[in-house]
């Protein structure tokens, strides 16, 4: 499984430091994931409208915007709720309206070691993992969303639609293939005729 972790922090060293963390996590526990750097929030959010993060490690204080309004931005405009934002900050006191942005923890940048990085990615990763096992995901208009494995009845395919059907709710339909989605579904699901 490949993943996607971004940092974002108007510190190039600290950057640097932290992506060097990442990778040596990546490269001790064999995971993948493509890493993705932003010095400013601004470049983050115009990246982030065709990136969807597994995790991002974020400033509070950044260069152009503060970070709690990015986060907040993330959550509310583009409706990323399952990306795990990691807050990283100098200040020993933060506010209350950090934790008001839902994020997943926060890391003193003056403290930050190996171990801390490694133990929380491994966290998220494991975190992920099983919400990739037991939840289907796509995406429609932007925005990702997910579904229960257990509630799907079956997938029906309708030209470049797919339309999936629930047990107890509406159906979804979204653009996709059927032949690359059944490569993320469970071995319950088996293909029973071309648009089935």
């Amino acid at each position: 499984m490949k993943y996607s972790i971004g940092i974002c922090d108007g510190d190039s060293l600290f950057c640097s430091k932290l992506e060097k963390y990442i990778m040596d996590f990546l490269k001790d526990t064999k995971e993948h994931a493509d890493i993705f750097v932003w010095n400013t929030g601004q470049a983050c959010l115009n990246d982030l409208k065709n990136i969807n993060l597994d995790i991002l490690f974020l400033d509070v204080d950044l260069p152009d915007e503060n970070g709690i309004e990015v986060c907040e931005h993330i959550r509310n405009i583009y409706r990323y709720y399952d990306m795990h934002i990691v807050f990283v900050s100098d200040k020993k006191n933060l506010s209350l309206e950090v934790f008001r942005a839902n994020p997943y923890t926060y890391l003193d940048k003056n403290n930050l070691a190996y171990e801390n990085i490694s133990e929380t990615i491994f966290k998220l990763l494991l975190k992920n993992s099983y919400l990739k096992r037991y939840f289907f995901t796509y995406k429609f208009r932007q925005h990702t969303y997910k579904v229960p494995m257990d509630s799907i009845l079956y997938f029906e395919s309708n030209k470049k639609y797919l339309t999936i059907y629930l047990e107890n709710e509406s159906e979804r339909t979204f653009i996709g293939r059927l032949n690359e989605e059944l490569e993320h579904l469970s071995d319950n699901f088996i293909r029973i005729g071309q648009s089935y």
